[in-house]
């Protein structure tokens, strides 16, 4: 039983945290929408399709955080945005958002040859 703080203490030490060259897209959609739903299940294969360098969220607008980066970013109502750490790489508002766009930006940004999509 001794042993069950030091245990505790050693896997909190080694628990991930987010580091300043993480890939990571945020969609935020519109519910109910069929062009959002589109992109969606679009971007939410980009985990498999870049092997993990790219870690994929997903909030529905109405949401505290997606009302809040829809008036940081300017946008009507929702929107992609894609980050590496802290820094936005790449963002586009309401239906401008669209998965190819975001698969050539992220091409771009891991320095990977473009497709012939």
């Amino acid at each position: 039983m001794r042993w069950l703080p030091v245990i505790a203490a050693l896997l909190c030490a080694c628990a991930p945290t987010q580091r300043d060259d993480e890939v990571q897209l945020t969609y935020y959609y519109l519910q109910y929408c069929r062009v959002c739903d589109a992109t969606r299940a679009q971007v939410n294969r980009f985990p498999d399709e870049f092997h993990g360098q790219v870690s994929v969220r997903t909030v529905q607008s109405l949401a505290p955080e997606a009302k809040e980066a829809a008036e940081n970013l300017k946008w009507q109502s929702h929107g992609l945005v894609i980050t590496r750490g802290r820094k936005i790489v790449y963002s586009a508002a309401d239906h401008r958002a669209n998965s190819y766009d975001a698969h050539v930006a992220l091409r771009q940004l891991m320095n990977l040859p473009l497709d012939c999509r």
